[in-house]
């Protein structure tokens, strides 16, 4: 073997043991203490809520009982409902389980779920950004050094169960690029953001990307080989109607159909139609969001009509788009029928989980919880403190990356990463300057929850 040879099998084994050392470190992490506490559910309750909330949560759709800890019938999605049911149908009859056999349980699956994503990520960078052995390993370095892995480890929340179909859907995504004539490649693609959606809602921004692979396919095979390789549908024009019906119907299914526990009835039982929307104005607003669009709809059909050039340039993408967000959206809901079927038949738990967004939808303290500047300035905030929250030891990694790969990309570039260097340093300076701003809302939040705590989560 030459030389350049054993220095590609050198950094081939240094990749391999650097994914090998992060597996090891996590699963150290969390084996010492992933039975903890399950001989003794009150203790789970006691030092994590939230972990407390979803045992008592499990165990009810498989015993029917509430423990006198039960705090709330809020959940995720349907991987708790499904486990439940597996076990009382199959694995009853050789456990006798318990509340802290289903904690146990879950936290072997979230934990597989996280070690599986590190050979879900390596696979997908490996496959689609180069055979560089070092690219594989600062990904995987990047990973398993987040801090968030020492919460989630031995933790009910199903976000890595989550990361790992997502990052498995985002890879057959890229590969509807790569290899645009596989058509099984759409269909993984769809089923991994249903199934992730299913675990959690999270999982439905996977749609936009497997759209926007499908409409990038069709225009390079159309530029390069005057091919199209997903059709365009004829009646892609209903597509902005069909996302504006959505948003019409559900959260008038939320009003007509969730009852709320301080009361015993629904919005549209105690205030009717018109009040229960006045009651909820951002149900209201989504609402003409949602009727606006079926207009649009209407207004890209007549633009179909118009033989302006330049007009009819942008109608055409627009169609493209439409078609392949349309088709996209038709798979999804397939899949989500076909794995989401106990929703089918259990309509009242898909109402439970989406209605109680309602502390954000239905509550009027909610601008004191957001500091009166609104839902969606709150979010925008908090997405600018997870920006600017890297640890120092990732922002490290980050510039290294940066450094070693600068001179491969031109001037603009390099503009382009230097500007997002430096918007990452101003929202650090915003977030230390108003951390002192936040804390005191966090004090007064709490003092405001223990005295009115039904209104502040939106069951009053």
């Amino acid at each position: 073997m030459n030389i350049s040879g054993r220095i590609k099998a050198l950094k081939q084994v240094i990749a391999w043991l650097v994914l090998i050392f992060a597996c090891i470190c996590a699963l150290s992490l969390a084996l010492p203490t992933i039975a903890n506490n399950i001989d003794d559910p009150n203790m789970i309750v006691y030092f994590n809520a939230d972990e407390g909330g979803l045992m008592d949560m499990i165990w009810l759709y498989y015993s029917g009982e509430k423990r006198p800890s039960f705090q709330w019938d809020f959940d995720y999605g349907l991987m708790m409902l499904y486990l439940a049911d597996f076990s009382r149908l199959f694995l009853s009859h050789f456990i006798h389980f318990t509340p802290g056999i289903f904690v146990l349980i879950l936290r072997w699956i979230y934990l597989l779920a996280w070690i599986l994503s590190f050979f879900a990520l390596w696979r997908l960078v490996r496959y689609h950004f180069g055979n560089h052995y070092w690219q594989s390993a600062l990904v995987i370095i990047l990973l398993s050094v987040r801090p968030a892995f020492a919460y989630f480890s031995n933790n009910l929340k199903p976000e890595p169960l989550v990361l790992l179909i997502t990052i498995i859907g985002l890879d057959f995504t890229l590969r509807i690029i790569n290899e645009p004539f596989k058509k099984i490649n759409l269909f993984i693609a769809v089923a991994c953001a249903a199934l992730a959606f299913l675990t959690k809602y999270v999982g439905i921004f996977l749609v936009p990307a497997i759209a926007a692979s499908m409409y990038f396919v069709n225009l390079y095979q159309k530029k390069d080989y005057n091919k199209i390789v997903f059709p365009k549908l004829k009646i892609s024009w209903i597509f902005p109607s069909f996302i504006g019906l959505i948003l019409i119907v559900f959260p008038l299914i939320f009003l007509r159909f969730y009852i709320r526990k301080s009361t015993g009835f629904t919005w549209y039982e105690q205030f009717g139609f018109w009040g229960s929307l006045l009651q909820n104005k951002l149900i209201l607003y989504i609402c003409i969001v949602g009727f606006s669009l079926v207009l649009l709809s209407l207004v890209i059909l007549l633009l179909n009509r118009i033989k302006n050039t330049f007009l009819k340039k942008i109608i055409v993408k627009t169609n493209e788009l439409n078609s392949c967000a349309l088709i996209t959206c038709c798979i999804f809901i397939g899949f989500i029928l076909l794995f989401g079927f106990r929703w089918i038949i259990h309509p009242r738990h898909f109402i439970n989980i989406y209605a109680q967004f309602g502390p954000v939808v239905t509550n009027n303290n909610v601008a004191f919880a957001i500091a009166n500047k609104g839902l969606l300035v709150s979010m925008f905030h908090n997405l600018i403190d997870r920006i600017a929250a890297f640890d120092p030891l990732i922002l490290l990694l980050f510039v290294f990356y940066l450094c070693v790969e600068i001179y491969q990309i031109p001037v603009y570039g390099r503009i382009s990463l230097l500007g997002r260097l430096v918007l990452t340093g101003l929202c650090r300076i915003h977030v230390r300057k108003h951390a002192r701003e936040n804390l005191c809302l966090t004090d007064s939040l709490r003092e405001k929850f223990q005295q009115k705590p039904l209104e502040l989560l939106g069951l009053s």
